[in-house]
C-alpha cells in the first residue's frame, strides 16, 4: 500500500508538474504570438515609412530639377539683360558721338552764315547783288 501511495503521489506531483508546465508553455506561446503579431506591426510601419520616404526623396529631387532649371533660366536671362545694357549703352555712345557730329556741323553751319553775313554788305558795297547772281546762276 506504501508504494500506492507514493505513486499516486508521485503521479499527482508529476500530473501537477504537467499541468504547470503545459501553462508556461501556453503562456509562452501567447508571448511569441503577441511577438510576432508586433514584429509583423513594425514591418508594415516600416515598409509604409520607407514608402513615404521614397516618395519625399523623389519629390526632393523633382523639387531640386525645378530649382536647376529656374537657376540656368535665370542665368540666361541675366546674360540677356547684360547683353542689353552694352546694346543700349553702345547705341547711347553712338548717339553722343552723333549728337557731337550735328552740333559740330551746326557750328560750322552758324559760323558760315555769320562769315556770309558779313561780307554781304561789302559785296554790295561794289556793286555785287547775290540774289540776282543767284537767279542769273540757276536759269
Amino acid at each position: 500500500m506504501f508504494f500506492r501511495v507514493v505513486t499516486v503521489l508521485y503521479i499527482a506531483v508529476w500530473v501537477a508538474n504537467t499541468t504547470a508546465c503545459s501553462v508556461n508553455t501556453a503562456a509562452w506561446v501567447a508571448d511569441i504570438t503577441a511577438c510576432s503579431v508586433d514584429t509583423t506591426a513594425r514591418v508594415a510601419d516600416t515598409t509604409a515609412r520607407s514608402v513615404n520616404t521614397t516618395a519625399r526623396v523623389a519629390d526632393i529631387t523633382a523639387c531640386s530639377v525645378n530649382i536647376t532649371a529656374w537657376v540656368a533660366d535665370t542665368t540666361a536671362c541675366s546674360v540677356n539683360t547684360t547683353a542689353r545694357v552694352a546694346d543700349i549703352t553702345a547705341r547711347s555712345v553712338n548717339t553722343t558721338a552723333r549728337v557731337a557730329d550735328i552740333t559740330a556741323r551746326s557750328v560750322n553751319i552758324t559760323a558760315r552764315v555769320t562769315d556770309i553775313t558779313a561780307i554781304l554788305p561789302l559785296l554790295n558795297l561794289y556793286g555785287f547783288n547775290p540774289t540776282l547772281s543767284v537767279y542769273v546762276l540757276t536759269t
